[in-house]
């Protein structure tokens, strides 16, 4: 029983981190930004293998000045967050030049906060599992038939 004990704290542990890496760098792009509104210039789309769409807006700063800052982030996402012409709330770093709107950094902290209570839950479970307690949520790996890892 401890074996499953210490596969549910290990995997939890990975999904813990996995969570903060999502939603870490979100929450550092938060606190170093000013609230700005911005304009979706375009919307870039790729295919994925899978053959579904990915989507990234290209981002301008709503403001007088000329040339307009502009920004396209690393960050593909679907389905699409915003469609091309959208002015829509954002943040915007002086420093890096760097825009997300507001959906897309709540969006990336919700995945992360979700996969961080999850490892919570399978934390829970390993650490109640070293006291005896039944197996409430079974972890599997693969899909099918296969048997436990550890039974």
């Amino acid at each position: 029983m401890w074996l499953r004990a210490l596969f549910y704290i290990l995997i939890a542990t990975l999904f813990y981190f996995v969570g903060a890496l999502f939603s870490g760098p979100a929450k550092t792009f938060i606190a170093n930004s000013e609230p700005a509104t911005l304009i979706v210039l375009q919307v870039d789309e790729r295919r994925k293998t899978d053959g579904g769409r990915s989507y990234r807006p290209v981002f301008g700063l709503e403001t007088d000045a000329r040339p307009r800052p502009e920004y396209a982030g690393s960050i593909w996402t679907s389905p699409k967050p915003h469609n091309a012409g959208d002015i829509v709330a954002g943040r915007y770093n002086l420093e890096t030049g760097e825009m997300r709107s507001d959906k897309m950094a709540k969006r990336t902290i919700w995945i992360g906060r979700a996969a961080q209570f999850v490892g919570v839950l399978l934390f829970l479970q390993g650490f109640l599992m070293f006291f005896g307690f039944p197996e409430l949520i079974p972890v599997r790996l693969r899909s099918g038939r296969t048997r436990h890892p550890f039974r």
